[in-house]
Order: structure tokens, then C-alpha cells, then sequence
């Protein structure tokens, strides 16, 4: 959880605008983690989504000057007539993010297995 929360919070604190090496170091380092410790590979996925979602929370990214040049940021399109509902849109941006991590951590879990590597519980 540590570690994706500090992946995320300092990843945006960086002045560019692209989410791409956060999301891909979510993924790298969910890869990592399940290929040295498979046995719990979705505990370390969760546990990356949970800590990226938490430094949104404790310490809310600034908005890029770029970005308030633009139009304005549209609700999430969610279904039943979620749209607009905040604590909803919350829910489905915490799905999202920790759908990285997730991935990562099968990939690492995969690629344990493809080694042929013994695993320890």
C-alpha cells in the first residue's frame, strides 16, 4: 500500500501532463512484488490500488496550468443514472486505478509460474 501511494503522489506532483509513467509504474511494481511473493498476488494489487487511491485523497494533485486552460473535466458515464453521482464516480476512479495494479500482479504471478520457480507460503 506504501508503495502506491508514494508512486502516486509523487508521480503527480511532477510538472507534466501525461498519467502514462504512473500507470506504468503501478504495473511494474505490482509485477515485482507478486513475482517475489506469488502466493498472495491480488493482496499486492489491491494493496498498490488502495495506497494510489489514498494519495489522491490525503494530498489532492494540483491542477496543471495547461489543463485550466481547457475545458472542463465531464463526469464519469456511468450507468443507471450514476452520472454525476460523486460518491458513485469515486467508486468507479478507485475500480479503475486499481485495475493497473491488479494486471501487473498477474503478470507477475504468471511469469513466476512461467519460470518454473518454486513458490514459498
Amino acid at each position: 500500500m506504501a508503495a502506491g501511494y508514494l508512486l502516486l503522489a509523487v508521480g503527480f506532483r511532477v510538472e507534466y501532463d501525461s498519467v502514462i509513467p504512473e500507470v506504468a509504474a503501478l504495473i511494474f511494481v505490482g509485477s515485482v512484488l507478486a513475482y517475489i511473493r506469488p502466493a498472495r498476488w491480488w493482496l499486492w494489487g489491491l494493496g498498490l490500488g488502495l495506497g494510489a487511491r489514498l494519495s489522491e485523497v490525503v494530498f489532492p494533485p494540483a491542477v496543471p496550468a495547461g489543463h485550466a486552460l481547457k475545458e472542463p473535466s465531464r463526469p464519469l458515464p456511468l450507468p443507471f443514472g450514476l452520472t454525476g453521482n460523486h460518491a458513485a464516480e469515486w467508486l468507479a476512479g478507485s475500480l479503475l486505478i486499481t485495475l493497473f495494479p491488479l494486471a501487473g500482479a498477474a503478470i507477475g504471478r504468471l511469469l513466476r509460474m512461467a519460470a518454473g520457480t518454486p513458490t514459498r507460503r
